[in-house]
């Protein structure tokens, strides 16, 4: 499978139209060894490295009392224990790319303004800005059903964004987080709402199934997201447009965690609106009429 993807990814070639060099590694995020030999590779291969993005996780659906201690640890060794080692084995080489890339800065304003030449402008953009990418989740907002293990392992996350973002700022390396929401097409909807495309008229998919539409209706943009929205918010914090951005942590989710049902339907609201300032009025002049000093509050 990481064969695949890496050849999938190689062959989806650059800007140029050239194939990308790809360096496939395999391991675990639990262990410091497998996090330093990815780094000592990557470096090894490229020369240097600038972005990290965290993306390992574990979840499925359990009810707390019959989640067993294996399992919650499990899931927070994977996502924060995991995080917190990748980032920290990645740390040593970050610091160096964001030495080299203040270098770089410093050489193009000792020749021109950053901020007022075409040269100096260009030198801003095309630096590198170190980043570790963390990327997290929404179950935590608040909480989410059966979700025990995973809310408090994204909990722990955000924090080691926060709190590392904070420690790693003089060394010039940001720590920003993804929260990404229902994202067509990836594990972790396919867990949470197992249930699999409608069969078409061919045996092929016919669209979304109804778990899926379930989940789109709690989405105030009225649809799952694609996988790709979460690739560009990466791009953007690993870019230049982000390069102030550190200890943040980027909700992708279509505004599906502050979803709530409507109280009432909209095409009545103006209705209701009206007729409920009515009997307010309605009830402020009455109690007005009872004597001298009293007042609507209207």
């Amino acid at each position: 499978m990481l064969d695949a993807a890496a050849e999938a990814l190689r062959v989806s070639g650059d800007a140029q139209g050239d194939p990308l060099v790809v360096l496939p590694l395999q391991g675990d995020v639990r262990s410091a060894d497998a996090c330093a030999g990815w780094v000592r590779d990557a470096v090894a291969r490229f020369g240097a490295l600038h972005i990290l993005v965290n993306c390992a996780a574990g979840n499925f659906l359990a009810e707390a009392e019959a989640l067993s201690q294996g399992g919650f640890k499990a899931v927070m060794d994977i996502d924060a224990v995991g995080t917190f080692t990748a980032s920290t084995a990645a740390l040593p080489a970050l610091r160096a790319s964001a030495a080299a890339s203040a270098a770089a800065l410093a050489a193009a304003a000792s020749a021109s303004s950053p901020s007022s030449s075409p040269k100096g402008a260009a030198a801003a953009v095309n630096t590198a800005y170190p980043v570790v990418i963390n990327i997290s989740a929404t179950l935590h907002y608040g909480a989410t059903w059966f979700q025990a293990h995973a809310c408090a392992a994204k909990a722990a996350v955000d924090a080691l964004t926060r709190a590392l973002a904070l420690e790693w700022g003089e060394y010039g390396v940001r720590v920003v987080g993804v929260a990404p929401g229902p994202i067509r097409g990836t594990a972790g909807l396919s867990k949470l709402a197992p249930v699999g495309p409608e069969p078409g008229a061919g045996g092929g998919s016919s669209g979304p199934s109804p778990m899926e539409r379930m989940v789109a209706r709690a989405v105030p943009l009225g649809r799952l997201g694609e996988r790709e929205d979460i690739a560009w918010a990466c791009v953007y914090l690993a870019s230049a447009a982000g390069r102030y951005v550190s200890g943040e942590t980027l909700v992708v989710d279509g505004a599906a965690w502050v979803w709530r049902p409507p109280v009432v339907e909209r095409s009545v609201v103006a209705r209701l609106s009206r007729a409920v300032e009515g009997k307010s009025r309605a009830v402020g002049v009455a109690a007005g009429a009872t004597g001298p000093g009293q007042r609507s509050k209207l």
